[in-house]
């Protein structure tokens, strides 16, 4: 089971890194001034081709120092402000990268997982963030394909907060909801990743699971 938990957590960290590596490019034209004479239009266009191969980003966005959305890739862009977010606060208190909360698009039952990338001026001053909103379908792909064995066993992600982002099997009613017992049980501060005991709180089911954190972000897939 540990040894599982590392791979997904690897893996899950790889898949991160990946789009982490496509906004840090934004973010490096942004600091030589390459994005400072863009239009709306051309700036829009140019981050509708930024994702590239990565077919899983459907939208991006662009913004400001105080967390207001100032370009998107998307003419009715799933979120219209970051200010309240505590992935926002996290790179402007200077951290490079973070993830936050999911939002759902509008009319579909598609979640997209926010991803941020800090933007700063060429003089090292915080500038806003670069954000992809990564489609979450790509993480219940890759857990789907996983052989888990006895039927009942589950693979999760889950946020700071204990949030769940994506669930295999699916349980769309249940993302969202966050572990009565995440930080002081399954996922407690500090604490090395070791099995335990838990009874899950959206099926009943008691079960053994580890809660394995992902490098450099804020989540623990179990």
């Amino acid at each position: 089971m540990a040894m599982l938990a590392r791979v997904l957590a690897e893996q899950t960290l790889r898949s991160l890194q990946t789009v982490d590596v496509m906004l840090l490019g934004v973010a490096n034209d942004e600091r030589r001034g390459d994005l400072a004479h863009f239009d709306a239009a051309r700036l829009r266009e140019y981050l509708r081709r930024s994702p590239g191969e990565i077919s899983d980003v459907p939208a991006m966005l662009i913004t400001d120092a105080n967390g207001e959305v100032i370009a998107s890739s998307d003419s009715a862009p799933a979120i219209a402000s970051m200010a309240r977010s505590a992935a926002f606060a996290r790179l402007k208190s200077g951290g490079d990268a973070a993830v936050d909360g999911l939002v759902r698009v509008a009319g579909q039952r598609r979640w997209l997982l926010p991803i941020l990338h800090r933007m700063e001026t060429r003089d090292g001053h915080f500038a806003g963030s670069v954000v992809a909103l990564l489609d979450v379908g790509y993480f219940e792909r890759f857990y789907t394909s996983v052989r888990l064995g006895e039927e009942g066993n589950v693979i999760a992600l889950h946020g700071a907060d204990g949030a769940l982002l994506v669930r295999h099997p699916a349980r769309d009613d249940a993302i969202g909801q966050i572990s009565p017992r995440w930080a002081s049980g399954i996922a407690g501060a500090g604490r090395e990743a070791q099995p335990q005991r838990f009874v899950s709180a959206i099926d009943g089911v008691e079960r053994i699971g580890i809660a394995q954190p992902v490098p450099g972000y804020l989540l623990h897939v179990v």
